[in-house]
């Protein structure tokens, strides 16, 4: 029987197309050059190159035909003909990158050109014809259409051209504004050892954040609005305040609500506000016998009389406790000791001396640093911080403050307008946890250190230090004038809870109380739990 051997063949073009892998040693031929190639199992098509025979003899010399050196183009390269010559080709025939000096290319009636590191142009059609699902984008003015329809886009204008703008009823109805000079400017809320407020060296600024606004009629603008460092953010904003509440410097509109992604959200700038912060100290221990406290002129230095005392084993500088025993002002007070005469005769001095009569005389057991909203009593210690809302932000989730007409109107009973809270870390190392936070009203002066979930309060709560777990109180009273230096968990109090000291001298807590009633000037202080 004969054999008929028959090459794999194809057109060059359909080769290209194809681009297949010939097994090794196997031919594939060019039905239309007569060229052919030998794969070697591995390589496309294209990658093979044409099998070359031995040399044949020289042939006569073919007229000299014209050449291109593109090496030494000094011309522009223009076609014989327009519209017909392609630069490469389609299967695999293509130049690598392009250079331009220059900054535009035409792509038929399209231009596209550099501006800076951007790509500029006048429009563009995304996704095909768009009567078939495309969109079609121009720009112009400051705004983005899309279908013919104009949307989002801003003019940039400052604090002063907007409001200049809005008095003028020059607004543009439906325009965003893009206020290129916001910044958070506020008074910081500062309070003496007494509780009355420092009206100098309050005014604070922060970084420039712009802040885009939309004008809904040729004179107001909407409540809502976008910043771009924080798109993320709803944003609450009022233009109207133009001047700080206590010192009357310069504002650029403020901030009244913003909520993060994570859920917290309170009645101002929480990103930017810092408050100030003192010392304060906490008691779990108290001395034999009773004092008495009379002032001198200056009323910063006071005489303390004891009865059944022992004075005499303090020192100059160490700081005690006077627990008072009548209504108003805080629980304890503490004295820095100036000089002791005797067990029951000494002198102290504090930057306001309380007057009592048959007092207890407390152990200032710990200091706590960075904890009070006002001024120590204690003259000799000058420290004072400054802290945001959420010192570690990142373990903060669904703190909601529900305060809204508390701090968007001044009032002269509470002078400044931001509230006073700081949910301080207690531990860089294992960072503190702030989650389910539902406070409301007033919510003033607090300073938290630690875990404090789940708790719901709607009334005053104000002048509080908590320096551990707060966990799962309802409290729907005052509950004011605290210092809580235990874990207090899982209480629910319906009453006045008025000016309690608590502490344990041990890490027990104070855990499942319920106080219904209002349970009024308590110091507590104990070696194991009250439960």
């Amino acid at each position: 029987m004969a054999y008929r051997i028959i090459l794999r063949r194809d057109t060059s073009v359909n080769w290209i197309q194809n681009n297949p892998v010939l097994l090794s040693g196997e031919p594939g031929y060019e039905t239309d050059t007569g060229k052919f190639k030998i794969g070697d199992g591995q390589s496309n098509w294209i990658d093979v190159d044409y099998y070359i025979g031995l040399a044949g003899p020289t042939g006569s010399a073919g007229p000299t035909g014209p050449s291109i050196d593109l090496t030494a183009v000094d011309s522009h390269i223009i076609p014989a003909t327009g519209g017909v010559y392609d630069l490469g080709a389609t299967g695999g025939y293509s130049w690598r990158d392009l250079y331009l000096s220059g900054n535009t290319m035409y792509l038929g009636d399209a231009k596209i050109s550099a501006a800076g590191s951007l790509v500029a142009m006048d429009s563009m059609l995304v996704g095909g014809p768009t009567g078939d699902g495309g969109v079609a984008l121009s720009a112009a003015d400051g705004y983005l259409t899309v279908n013919g329809n104009r949307i989002a886009g801003s003019t940039n204008v400052t604090y002063a051209e907007l409001v200049s703008a809005i008095e003028e009823e020059t607004l543009t109805v439906g325009a965003y504004y893009n206020i290129t000079d916001f910044k958070t400017c506020y008074d910081q809320p500062d309070y003496n050892y007494n509780g009355e407020p420092i009206t100098t060296g309050n005014y604070k600024e922060a970084e420039i954040s712009p802040i885009i606004v939309l004008a809904i009629s040729p004179n107001s603008l909407a409540s809502d609005a976008y910043q771009p460092e924080w798109p993320n953010d709803n944003i609450k904003y009022d233009v109207s305040f133009s001047r700080t509440e206590v010192t009357d410097n310069p504002a650029f509109g403020r901030i009244t609500y913003r909520k993060d992604p994570q859920g917290n959200a309170f009645d101002y700038d929480f990103r930017e506000v810092l408050f100030k912060r003192y010392d304060a100290y906490v008691s779990n221990g108290v001395y034999e016998g009773t004092v008495t406290i009379t002032n001198t002129e200056d009323n910063t230095i006071g005489i303390v009389t004891g009865t059944n005392t022992s004075f005499e084993n303090f020192s100059a500088d160490d700081i005690i406790g006077i627990l008072k025993n009548d209504a108003g002002g805080d629980i304890i007070t503490y004295y820095e000791i100036i000089e002791i005469a005797d067990d029951t005769n000494m002198l102290v001095r504090g930057r306001t001396i309380n007057a009592v009569s048959n007092a207890r005389l407390v152990v200032a057991s710990s200091l706590l640093e960075g904890m009070s909203w006002k001024q120590s009593n204690i003259i000799s210690n000058i420290s004072d911080y400054e802290y945001p809302t959420f010192q570690f932000y990142g373990r903060c989730f669904n703190n909601i403050s529900l305060n809204n007409t508390e701090y968007t109107e001044y009032r002269e009973d509470i002078l400044f307008l931001l509230p006073n809270n700081v949910f301080r870390n207690a531990d860089e190392e294992f960072p503190s946890v702030y989650v389910d936070n539902l406070f409301g009203s007033r919510f003033r002066n607090n300073t938290f250190n630690d875990d404090c979930d789940a708790n719901i309060i709607r009334d005053d709560f104000y002048n509080n230090i908590i320096t551990n777990d707060f966990d799962h109180n309802t409290i729907n009273d005052t509950f004011r004038d605290n210092i809580i230096d235990c874990d207090f968990t899982h209480n629910i109090v319906n009453g006045s809870f008025y000016e309690n000291h608590f502490g344990d001298d041990d890490s027990d807590d104070f855990d499942f109380n319920i106080i219904d009633g209002s349970f009024y000037r308590n110091f507590f202080t104990a070696a194991n739990s009250f439960s």
